[in-house]
């Protein structure tokens, strides 16, 4: 009452409503507010310091601090970009090579990379370890190592690394974990090699972290053209009787492969090298060195999009067989990144085929092919992460009070409420989870601790093989268990079909998984030799069966799939673009899903008339 008073007397001329609400905000602000505040705080300070926890240990805007170590001294961060056959990998090595660099270190994406470098630097006069998942050979008073790129042991320190195909940071899978080498190698001088399209996010990292930085732009050696025309103007097979030696063919289903192969074998006299995804690493290796070698018979390569990366191959030209790929769940035309990283294969400095060309199957993709290559691809736009082992150990603490019990344990769980809580600077993105989901519900109810579920879910195993998820549960629940792991003996024999073929190529993948769980968890040294013993055996199986595949049952045309798949892939462009129409009326779309299905069916029948016509002349 006061308070009013004293308003009133000093605005006579203000109504009293409004003098009654300024006291009222005086009152509150002055009063009662400081009073509430306290309360609330007493009551849920335990709740509110929780969050503030939390907050902190999901706050990844900085990932430059989870690595002091790196940040105590100024690095030098030196990249080599450009396309492929510019040279850029081959001059970053010269400077790890020097015989003044007395630590150094490769990490490349994969482990024929790996063993490649590996090689180089043992012949080189260094002693050199290997580290990959499945494999590790420590050589004594080592100096140097080699290893793939999520091996990187970041508590070392080097006098000179290098980091190669760094364009791979936004991948959605493998991305985090060359953020995590740039930003957290050890080195004084850090070599960086990849596509120019990496240059901006290698400059924001390296001011990020308040390195040096300096870029190095590299042009291709020899010329790469995409040719006046394609083999064929129509869908037809016996087109790959004009293939020419140097040449290699470019699919994406390995029944595709060997029925190409099939097709050149028998309607010349050349031999043809197979590589595609499935095949292990040193089988890969050896095709790839048969192609190469003038004197081993071997003249046309079939491939698919493997050959993009890790392999050095004396190729005169590209020939894709289709541009559109299924992955078993949608179809869709190739990326004009996919599509230069392949065709960029073609022609190579020193080789018989210095200047590559380009050209496909079909007339009807050369245009496509054409604006592909005349493309720029874009900048990189954002880094990967993921959250380390001690990041989710601490948030798992800092979430003691509020997870249930039946959650402690799940770490897919316990993935996905870091993702929700997560803050991200926008340079960067959290790589996907997927496969990591199905590896931890494949062990969540084994009693393991949340540090053995972490290298579980990291674990390099494919998802569709149900085999190979097989064997890694038992190998976490004989560990859980306090059992010896073991490796059962594997039944391995020489295949008489493609069905036993991808078995056997089933059996190395597991092979190699088993390898790298032991590698990871100290497995036993017996049961190692063991399993590298089936392992060569399986590959040398592998080999014979690659050498003579004319005796493997193959009832597949590579046409008929090839108009499949177009077809798959025009109908869900289809149904994106009707998705993405406004203002289609229900009805609408009903009439024309009716019209579209009569006339797909009409189409489908025309095409598949017309294919089997097409096929019988080719024949006879």
């Amino acid at each position: 009452e006061s308070d009013l008073l004293l308003l009133d007397s000093a605005f006579p001329d203000r109504p009293p409503a409004i003098l009654l609400s300024a006291s009222l905000i005086f009152l509150w602000e002055k009063s009662i507010l400081p009073v509430l505040a306290a309360r609330i705080f007493d009551e849920h300070g335990r709740v509110l310091a929780a969050h503030a926890s939390l907050s902190s240990r999901t706050d990844l805007t900085r990932p430059q601090r989870w690595y002091p170590r790196a940040r105590l001294s100024r690095r030098r961060i030196v990249a080599h970009l450009g396309p492929t056959n510019s040279g850029k990998t081959y001059v970053a090595m010269q400077h790890l090579l020097r015989k003044d660099v007395k630590r150094g270190g490769y990490f490349g994406p994969l482990r024929l990379l790996a063993l490649e470098q590996y090689d180089e630097m043992t012949a080189s006069g260094h002693y050199t370890n290997l580290l990959t998942g499945q494999e590790k050979r420590d050589v004594p008073f080592s100096t140097h190592e080699s290893a793939t790129v999520e091996m990187a042991d970041l508590q070392k320190e080097y006098d000179v690394a290098v980091v190669d195909e760094v364009q791979m940071i936004e991948d959605k899978e493998r991305g985090h974990a060359y953020s995590k080498a740039l930003l957290g190698m050890q080195a004084k001088t850090l070599h960086v090699c990849g596509g120019a399209e990496a240059e901006e996010m290698i400059v924001k990292i390296a001011k990020q972290c308040g390195d040096d930085y300096e870029i190095n732009h590299y042009e291709r050696f020899t010329d790469l053209k995409v040719a006046e025309k394609a083999l064929t103007t129509e869908q037809k097979a016996g087109v790959y009787g004009k293939v020419e030696p140097g040449d290699c063919i470019v699919a994406f289903s390995h029944k595709d492969l060997f029925t190409i192969k099939r097709e050149i074998e028998k309607l010349t006299r050349h031999k043809c090298c197979v590589v595609y995804g499935s095949l292990p690493p040193e089988i890969r290796s050896h095709q790839a060195r048969l192609f190469n070698d003038p004197h081993s018979g071997y003249d046309i390569l079939i491939s698919t999009d493997a050959i993009g990366m890790g392999l050095n191959l004396n190729i005169r030209r590209i020939i894709f067989n289709s541009l559109y790929k299924s992955d078993g769940n949608s179809c869709n035309i190739l990326k004009h990144t996919e599509v230069k990283q392949i065709a960029g294969r073609a022609g190579r400095r020193n080789s018989i085929y210095p200047n590559g060309i380009v050209t496909c199957r079909l007339e009807e993709d050369m245009l496509y092919l054409r604006q592909c290559m005349e493309t720029q691809i874009p900048p990189v736009a954002r880094a990967g992460l993921f959250p380390s082992k001690n990041q989710l150990l601490a948030f798992l603490k800092a979430m003691d009070h509020s997870i249930p019990d039946r959650e402690r344990h799940d770490i897919g769980s316990l993935l996905d409420r870091f993702n929700e809580m997560a803050s991200i600077g926008s340079d960067y993105f959290l790589c996907d989870i997927e496969d990591k989901h199905a590896i931890a519900k494949k062990i969540k109810d084994l009693p393991l601790s949340i540090e053995d579920r972490y290298t579980y879910v990291t674990a390099p195993v494919r998802i569709s093989d149900p085999k190979a998820m097989a064997l890694l549960r038992k190998y976490a629940k004989n560990q859980s268990e306090g059992r010896p792991t073991g490796i059962q003996m594997l039944h391995l024999f020489r295949p008489y079909d493609f069905n036993q073929l991808a078995d056997l190529l089933s059996k190395h993948h597991q092979l190699d998984l088993f390898l790298w769980l032991c590698t990871h968890f100290d497995g036993n040294i017996f049961e190692q030799q063991l399993a590298e013993t089936m392992r060569r055996n399986t590959t040398g199986f592998i080999r014979s069966t690659l050498k003579n595949t004319k005796r493997l049952k193959l009832d597949h045309c590579y046409v008929r799939r090839d108009v499949r798949v177009r077809a798959n892939a025009q109908k869900e462009s289809e149904r994106k673009g009707r998705q993405n129409t406004p203002g289609a009326g229900g009805a609408g779309r009903r009439k024309s899903r009716k019209q579209r299905r009569g006339r797909g069916k009409a189409e489908g029948g025309r095409g598949r008339t017309e294919s089997r016509r097409q096929m019988q002349n080719s024949h006879t």
